[in-house]
């Protein structure tokens, strides 16, 4: 029961900072998602930093991984929004964004966890 008031926690903290993060980056310009990008590549990298940290020390516990990876970054990566976005992009024609942001979204998401994994060796 403490594992799920920890993702819970972490949960809503990182929704918090995603909100935060996307009022300030996207300025109601909702065809470019800059805030839904940023979060996601970044959470992308926290991600492998912290999985990378654990699996090669395995000294980040339970608690901490529901905490932080269940939660935090959990609540503050957002597949939904990236979903949703790129359904407006379809629907207004933008197709040009809409392949720039889908791709981009998922190499560049996927090249973050790779260099946060890299990364957490020197932690």
């Amino acid at each position: 029961m403490t594992r799920v008031l920890l993702v819970f926690l972490g949960g809503g903290l990182g929704s918090g900072f995603r909100y935060l993060i996307s009022l300030a980056l996207n300025k109601n310009d909702f065809l470019t998602p800059y805030g839904t990008f940023f979060v996601n590549v970044f959470g992308s990298f926290l991600i492998g930093v912290l999985a990378g940290y654990n699996l090669r020390t395995l000294n980040l516990n339970h608690s901490y991984q529901a905490l932080l990876i269940a939660g935090f970054l959990g609540g503050f990566t957002t597949f939904s929004s990236f979903a949703f976005e790129n359904l407006i992009m379809l629907q207004t024609e933008k197709y040009f964004l809409f392949f720039a942001y889908f791709v981009s979204s998922l190499v560049v998401g996927l090249v973050a966890v790779g260099f946060g994994y890299y990364v957490s060796r020197y932690i």
